[in-house]
């Protein structure tokens, strides 16, 4: 039987924050909520029964991941129907991980403990910052005592796997207000800590501020200004942000994340949902804009909210985008997702997957970056160093295969020095909270 993840999207939010690119709504109102959750209803049912061999009994669910928007804002006697109806139509494996992302400010006592008796078994906090005035800035609808409020509760209705999320490089932020972030949500003792960069994306408020410089300017949104940290404050707290976690007694088990140590089991608070999209397992997204890749074809479905409400989960009027991954995408993200853990990329699952040597293919490339002190081989792996993770995309880069090589170069090793000669942006502190849980 095959391991599945699931994706639900819940594309609904009590307000949009200033720097969010997601596919997300505030102010929508409960009947067009309502019809979202039948048409998501129908959509898994119908996905389970175009999976191949047209059967759902051919895989089993490892995790379910609730994410948004902000799935906490709909009811959640919504969450129980649409966790129940996946039980109906999947297999989901005794003790699967799911997940579930919320807002402090979105959640109450009664609200957690019935999430809890669902059957959630994790949370994911969006805390981002322990000042009030970072989360004004930023658009958050919370404040810092509503995280300590929501974290309490969470606690007390039995939740025993905290995520907390946070952001450096805020307007604003110096170095020792991220450290006192830090610090206060270490203090809570989560069992585990994402820490993402601020970026500025086209079509934010924060675009309309910031554009694709640190310096802010004027703009017609009433929103007031603050310089961003500068990139050598930023490179700071990206430093830190390892350094003072590990030492809290967390261990980085991917760029941007960060678990708890246990002696016993210790993988236990590593997100197993993440961990297959950087393993390339298989995976379905349910719900608006969401992506899927099933036996190496990617689709995703469609952003429209209302032609998604419209389609009643009908799978061929929603889903789009349909890639079917040739041998060298296979073989690139393997390395470039793989690269994102600390454990790094194994050589004889390399071989596995693609009956193909990986030091036949990447040798010298992998020789320079060892060379170089950017990547090391440990224990039949190969993976980054500490130095190698402040320059990933740089080493990333490093790992593309040239379009000629498809054909010829992937079975035989191809002209190596090609990848060593080739060029890439400059490093900075990773910076893409999207792919926790929308890869």
């Amino acid at each position: 039987m095959k391991s599945l993840a699931l994706y639900v999207h819940i594309p609904f939010c009590a307000g949009k924050c200033y720097y969010c690119d997601f596919l997300s709504f505030a102010d929508v109102a409960e009947d067009i909520r309502l019809r979202y959750t039948e048409a998501l209803l129908q959509e898994i049912a119908e996905a389970a029964a175009t999976l191949p061999k047209q059967s759902a009994a051919d895989f089993e669910v490892s995790s379910i991941y609730f994410g948004g928007g902000t799935p906490s804002f709909i009811a959640p006697v919504q969450i129980e129907r649409i966790l129940n109806h996946i039980r109906d139509h999947f297999h989901v494996r005794t003790g699967a991980e799911i997940t579930l992302e919320l807002n402090p400010g979105t959640v109450t006592y009664d609200s957690l403990k019935a999430y809890k008796s669902f059957g959630i078994t994790r949370l994911s906090i969006g805390a981002q910052s322990m000042m009030n005035l970072d989360l004004e800035h930023l658009g958050r609808v919370h404040s810092v005592s509503d995280f300590y409020e929501a974290y309490r509760n969470a606690r007390t209705a039995g939740f025993r796997n905290i995520s907390v999320d946070v952001m450096m490089g805020l307007p604003g932020q110096k170095y020792a207000d991220y450290l006192n972030t830090l610090r206060e949500i270490v203090a809570c003792k989560p069992e585990h800590i994402s820490s993402y960069a601020l970026t500025i994306e086209e079509g934010t408020p924060f675009h309309e501020i910031y554009g694709s410089g640190r310096t802010a300017r004027d703009n017609a949104l009433g929103l007031f200004r603050l310089d961003l940290p500068d990139e050598e404050e930023e490179r700071k707290m990206y430093a830190e942000t390892a350094n003072f976690l590990v030492s809290a007694g967390y261990h980085r088990y991917e760029i941007s994340n960060f678990a708890k140590n246990d002696e016993e089991r210790p993988h236990r608070y590593e997100s197993k949902h993440n961990i297959v999209y950087w393993t390339r397992g298989d995976y379905l997204g349910f719900g608006l804009g969401a992506s899927s890749m099933i036996e190496n074809t990617r689709f995703s479905n469609i952003r429209d909210l209302n032609a998604y409400i419209e389609a009643d989960g009908d799978v061929q009027k929603i889903r789009e985008n349909e890639t079917v991954l040739d041998i060298r995408a296979q073989i690139e993200e393997f390395m470039f997702l793989g690269l994102r853990m600390m454990r790094g990329v194994s050589f004889a699952r390399f071989e596995e997957c693609f009956h193909l040597s990986m030091r036949e293919l990447y040798g010298a490339v992998i020789d320079a970056m060892c060379r170089d002190g950017l990547m090391q081989e440990d224990e039949g792996s190969v993976m980054l160093t500490a130095r190698g993770v402040d320059v990933s995309n740089t080493v990333m880069s490093h790992f593309l295969l040239e379009e000629e090589q498809k054909e010829e170069d992937a079975f035989t090793g191809g002209d190596e020095e090609k990848d060593q000669d080739r060029e890439a942006k400059e490093d900075g502190p990773p910076q893409d909270k999207e792919s926790e849980e929308k890869p």
